[in-house]
């Protein structure tokens, strides 16, 4: 699995970067179904927004700007749990 990490509060960044890695899917070789683009501290407009865009199947996270919700989601990601 891979995780994207991006600032939520990045537009300007985060449109491009979405399309850059739906272009090197293939050299990835991952599928889109193993990776998760993981919006911190992005407002539900633009979470929303950002979710449409990415390539089908891939997961869609949004967590808070805090570097306790960040340290939380990489743990889980450590332990194996269920990530929302």
């Amino acid at each position: 699995m891979i995780h994207h990490l991006f600032p939520g509060r990045a537009e300007h960044h985060i449109p491009p970067m979405i399309d850059f890695f739906k272009s090197i899917t293939a050299e990835l070789r991952v599928a889109p179904a193993d990776q998760a683009f993981v919006f911190c501290g992005a407002s539900p407009e633009q979470f929303e927004r950002y979710a449409a865009c990415l390539p089908p199947g891939s997961r869609a996270v949004s967590i808070g700007r805090s570097r306790l919700e960040l340290f939380g989601y990489v743990r889980r990601i450590e332990s194996g749990r269920r990530l929302r």
